[in-house]
């Protein structure tokens, strides 16, 4: 699914990766379905944590009419200074601990 700020994110790395196990085609879309809203509600939270009460209202309406709108990281870049590094490094630190569950549960299964 595409969201206001895709262009930030990079994901190729737990898709890959999920491929890996073995899993079922299934289950391994149901996981990368979990890892989308992970990283949705995670830009979320830091969006919201950050914005004034306002601007939440604001933003919220937004986001419920259109999650791609890419007027939304407009509105959150002239609110909140760096925002776009912030969700960078909040993604990326998300991503590298699903890749290490993954690498994990690939040692378990050797087992």
């Amino acid at each position: 699914m595409s969201y206001f700020y895709s262009h930030l994110v990079e994901i190729d790395s737990v898709v890959i990766e999920l491929d890996t196990l073995n899993l079922s085609e299934e289950q391994k879309k149901h996981l990368a379905q979990l890892f989308d809203e992970l990283i949705f509600q995670e830009v979320l939270d830091l969006v919201l944590s950050k914005l004034a009460a306002v601007d939440k209202k604001e933003f919220v309406e937004k986001l419920a009419k259109d999650r791609s709108d890419k007027q939304l990281m407009v509105f959150a870049k002239s609110k909140i200074d760096s925002i776009e590094d912030e969700l960078i490094e909040a993604v990326k630190n998300l991503t590298e601990e699903l890749l290490a569950d993954i690498q994990h549960s690939k040692k378990g299964e050797e087992n």
